[in-house]
């Protein structure tokens, strides 16, 4: 089996829906999302935020089996 990576830099629903369509539900696929947010401080960040990022993580998780990453600074 050829395994084949697809990025989405910057893209739409269309995007994701053609992906979809190529795969016709016989190719596995991972998806993996990632949020890189330099101005966001690692190490006093707000709960409010943590809070957000936490609900998006369970929810991509639980819905869709979708591995989140947040990449901040320090």
């Amino acid at each position: 089996m050829v395994a084949k990576w697809f990025r989405i830099i910057k893209g739409t629903e269309a995007d994701l829906e053609n992906l979809l369509d190529q795969a016709k539900y016989t190719k596995p696929m991972n998806f993996h999302i990632y949020i890189v947010q330099p101005a966001l401080s690692k190490a006093n960040a707000p709960n409010d935020i943590l809070l957000l990022l936490g609900n998006v993580q369970h929810y991509l998780s639980t819905v869709g089996n979708i591995e989140l990453k947040v990449y901040s600074s320090q």
